[in-house]
C-alpha cells in the first residue's frame, strides 16, 4: 500500500511539474497558455534630438528578449495576442559627474521611450508607460564615437524592463 502511494505521488507531483511547464519558463515569463502571439509595432524617434538608428536597434532588441525569453511567436501589426508600441520621447545628455575643478569628467546620454502594451487575451493586464536609462561616457569623448555602444546597452537594459514588466510581473 505504502509503495501504491508513493508511485501515485510521483506521478502526480510529475504531472504538476509538467503542466506548469506550459505557463512559466526559465526566464521568469508568466505567460497565461492562451497568449500565444506577439507583435511589436514600430516606435518612432519624437526626441527632439534624433540618433537614425535608435529605432530599429531598440526593436530588434525588444523582439530578441521577448521571442529569446519566451514561447510566443512574431504576428503581423496590430495582431497579437499582446500588442507592444510606442515612441522614442526623449534622447539627451547631461553632465554626470564634475570635478573638485568644477568641471564635467562624465557625461550621461539617458533615452526615454513610451510603451503602450495591450493583451487582448488578458486586458487587465495593459498598461501604458514610459520607460527610460542612460549610460555615463567620459567627457572627453566625442559623443559620436561612443554612441553606437551607448544606444545598444541602453536599448537593451530597456527592453529588459519592459520585458519584466510586461511578462514577469515584477
Amino acid at each position: 500500500m505504502t509503495s501504491m502511494l508513493r508511485y501515485l505521488s510521483v506521478v502526480i507531483l510529475t504531472l504538476l511539474v509538467i503542466s506548469s511547464c506550459k505557463i512559466y519558463k526559465f526566464t521568469g515569463a508568466s505567460i497565461p497558455p492562451e497568449v500565444r502571439t506577439v507583435s511589436i509595432g514600430n516606435f518612432p524617434n519624437l526626441a527632439p534630438i534624433q540618433a537614425p538608428a535608435l529605432s530599429n536597434i531598440f526593436i530588434d532588441k525588444l523582439q530578441d528578449k521577448i521571442v529569446g525569453g519566451t514561447r510566443l511567436k512574431l504576428a503581423n501589426a496590430n495582431t497579437g495576442d499582446v500588442i507592444l508600441s510606442g515612441s522614442i520621447k526623449d534622447y539627451y545628455v547631461n553632465p554626470a559627474t564634475i570635478s573638485g575643478q568644477e568641471e564635467t569628467e562624465q557625461n550621461r546620454l539617458t533615452i526615454v521611450i513610451q510603451v503602450d502594451y495591450v493583451n487582448v487575451i488578458v486586458p487587465e493586464q495593459s498598461f501604458s508607460q514610459s520607460f527610460s536609462d542612460g549610460e555615463n561616457f567620459d567627457a572627453t569623448q566625442n559623443l559620436t564615437d561612443v554612441e553606437d555602444d551607448l544606444i545598444d546597452i541602453i536599448s537593451e537594459r530597456i527592453a529588459e524592463s519592459i520585458f519584466n514588466k510586461a511578462f514577469v510581473n515584477w
